[in-house]
């Protein structure tokens, strides 16, 4: 059985490396000469691939490579997840004047004060 979150990396490390060598030298142009190759790697190989991956990058380069392929979710994502915790905070029968609904709650008010944009 393969595993779909390491599948997922090894697409996204496909995309991102190139950009993220790119910017980081340069401007210079950045290709590899096999691409399908080096695609069947991460996906078979994603460990390895990464510790190749650490063995070049700089910490500057990995951090940028993270935090493309884990974005900071806005504002309005995170009061939508949080509704649905809160949603099912309350199938399992937790109260409306239970602490923990209520801290999501609380939460939830706090990310739509501070972005304005999000809607109730």
């Amino acid at each position: 059985m393969r595993d779909h979150g390491l599948q997922f990396l090894g697409l996204a490390l496909f995309l991102a490396v190139p950009c993220i060598v790119c910017v980081s030298i340069a401007q210079e142009t950045v290709a590899f000469t096999d691409p399908d190759r080096v695609a069947a790697a991460m996906d078979h190989r994603p460990r390895e691939v990464i510790a190749h991956l650490e063995a070049i990058l700089t910490q500057e380069q990995a951090d940028a490579l993270e935090a493309a392929l884990f974005p900071e979710p806005s504002a309005a994502e995170k009061v939508e997840r949080l509704e649905v915790v809160k949603l099912d905070l309350q199938r399992l029968g937790f109260a409306e004047d239970d602490a923990l609904v209520q801290a999501v709650t609380a939460r939830i008010g706090e990310l739509r004060s501070a972005d304005e944009g999000v809607t109730p």
